[in-house]
């Protein structure tokens, strides 16, 4: 803001002319007190005008500085909500995914408690053995579990391994045939004959305990769960036990899932 300056300046240049007759120069001195008064007047306005400018100049720059303390306050509330929130959808999710895992477990446990279970028991009565062309085991299952088993198929296999020589713990039974069994309900028993063919050397070789006869399956069964269930079993013949216990359970290749 310089202007007023300008103006002070050009005004005194143009009351300093020196006058060119007496007339001007009487002129000159009557007009002195008023032209003062002009200046002063204009120097004052321009002193007030500076003095707002520079006024409104303090007064904005406070603004701003408080301007810049509320934006910076701002920010900084809006990162401790944002933390604040990331906070609480971790922990939220966290809390989910722990209430997930609690509701699985106790679905998995009331699962385990009430679910179908067949298991292989035993075998009734005597193995027939001796004959070339057929021969027969009875074997019995159990639904241990607290649901009934539905649409039970059986499939069954014999195998006639030298001694010493355990069951496979795995076995494919995908080319296996299968038998329908139909329902069995909880604590009831369901009884399936197995039919086999010997050769007369395996004959030969098992009565002389060189060889041991192996008796195994897979039944498979559904329940209220909607699960698809299996069961393996495995007996293999004793012939120096009673006649009522000569299958004995297989170490392994016994099991309900």
């Amino acid at each position: 803001m310089t202007w007023y300056r300008w103006l002070a300046e050009r005004i005194k240049d143009a009351i300093s002319e020196k006058p060119t007759s007496s007339n001007h120069e009487r002129k000159r001195e009557n007009s002195r007190p008023e032209t003062q008064q002009i200046i002063g007047a204009i120097e004052n306005v321009a002193r007030s005008v500076v003095g707002q400018a520079q006024a409104n100049r303090d007064e904005s720059s406070s603004d701003n500085r408080k301007n810049r303390r509320v934006a910076w306050v701002a920010v900084v509330v809006a990162f401790i909500y944002a933390l604040v929130a990331a906070l609480q959808w971790f922990e939220f999710r966290r809390s989910n995914e722990l209430t997930r895992q609690a509701l699985n477990e106790t679905r998995r446990s009331n699962e385990l408690t009430l679910r179908a279970w067949v298991v292989f028991k035993s075998s009734d009565g005597p193995v027939n053995i001796g004959k070339e062309i057929k021969n027969r085991a009875r074997l019995n299952f159990e639904n241990v579990g607290k649901l009934p088993a539905n649409n039970i198929s059986v499939q069954k296999g014999h195998e006639v391994l030298s001694k010493g020589t355990d069951f496979p713990e795995l076995w494919d039974y995908t080319s296996t045939p299968s038998e329908a069994a139909g329902a069995l309900g909880p604590g009831h028993r369901l009884v399936t004959d197995f039919d086999f063919a010997l050769s007369v050397g395996q004959l030969a070789s098992i009565n002389a305990g060189e060889s041991v006869l192996y008796l195994h399956g897979e039944i498979r069964y559904d329940d209220g769960f909607r699960a698809i269930r299996s069961t393996t079993f495995c007996g293999f013949y004793d012939p120096t036990r009673p006649a009522d216990s000569q299958v004995r359970f297989c170490p392994h290749h016994n099991a309900a899932q």
